[in-house]
């Protein structure tokens, strides 16, 4: 525990997202000398650290909730079997829980940080689930996700709290010639065929292979390839991104002014929602398995001023937002 720590972050460790968002969070609390501790696997945490930088009022603790894509599917049950095993929270102040309910189990005063539940996306919700919405109504805990891409089960508590896009990037989102396009669905996508096929045909395509390619795995695709290192450089010189929709992944693209295009094969309602959005709020395209490819990327460059200027209109205020909620909330 960081010496005098008041906030205990808790977080879901699929992927990396989830720990960014809440390493943000926590370093903006630290910045006025609020100090927190993580719980999160200390590999993530640290990888985290060598792309945003060290502060000396963030601290890991090393803890995995196993709440993830690989081990929850749709007979899960075993929701709250990590609250058994985390080291007691009664000693914070405050406890802030990414994405999981299940901490109402052992601190009833939890603030949620959430744009999507498990629950919701596997649909099977349980009576757990419903126990745990119940408590929200009744005891009016703080709820804090996305304005544009959590969902209405989430923004239906009065206790929701939307805020914008969490910018990390001084670069300018104006920057408009750019020529690199990213592949990247994430471990979890990777493990698809799904995605391969899409993206080797994608990237064969006359349109794309007019620009250096960046994947976050070595595909077998044609051209000038290089392996992102997913930090504020590399993103700044892509001008298109063919993604996995998590949110995380959206936030980094849409801060830097890049173009999503959403690969969706339709059987995740989390991401499913998220292209919905980005198609709904005009901020790029997606693609499923029965999508016509070459309308898709002739669409994608003549559409290609529209989508930036609506990049650009953004609220992109999210970490002084979400430090501005909680300081009004727990002074």
């Amino acid at each position: 525990m960081t010496q005098g720590a008041l906030i205990a972050f808790v977080c879901c460790d699929n992927g990396l997202g989830h720990i960014k968002r809440s390493f943000l969070f926590a370093r903006a609390l630290a910045d006025s000398g609020i100090a927190s501790d993580i719980y999160a696997p200390i590999g993530k945490f640290q990888r985290i650290e060598s792309i945003l930088g060290s502060h000396e009022n963030v601290n890991n603790i090393d803890f995995s909730t196993d709440i993830n894509a690989l081990n929850v599917k749709g007979d899960y049950t075993d929701w709250s079997q990590w609250t058994t095993r985390i080291p007691p929270l009664d000693k914070y102040k405050y406890v802030i829980s990414d994405n999981l309910l299940e901490i109402f189990e052992i601190r009833k005063d939890a603030i949620i940080s959430a744009n999507f539940l498990w629950n919701m996306v596997l649909n099977i919700p349980g009576d757990k689930y419903k126990k745990y919405c119940l408590h929200i109504r009744e005891n009016e805990n703080v709820v804090i996700g996305s304005e544009i891409f959590t969902p209405g089960y989430l923004k239906k508590f009065l206790s929701f709290n939307g805020i914008g896009l969490l910018n990390t990037s001084t670069d300018s989102n104006a920057l408009q010639e750019r020529g690199g396009v990213l592949f990247a669905a994430g471990k979890s996508g990777l493990e698809s065929g799904f995605y391969r096929r899409i993206f080797q045909k994608i990237s064969t395509h006359s349109i794309v292979l007019q620009y250096r390619k960046v994947v976050d795995e070595q595909f077998n695709i044609q051209g000038d390839v290089s392996t992102g290192c997913f930090d504020s450089k590399m993103y700044s010189t892509l001008r298109y991104a063919f993604i996995r929709p998590g949110l995380g992944t959206l936030n980094d693209l849409l801060i830097h002014g890049v173009i999503p295009v959403c690969v969706i094969n339709g059987n995740n309602e989390e991401l499913n929602f998220n292209a919905s959005q980005v198609q709904k709020y005009g901020l790029g395209l997606k693609i499923e398995k029965d999508s016509d490819i070459d309308l898709v990327l002739q669409k994608l460059e003549s559409s290609r001023e529209s989508f930036i200027e609506s990049i650009k209109k953004l609220n992109q205020e999210g970490i002084s937002q979400f430090k501005s909620i909680f300081m009004s909330h727990h002074e």
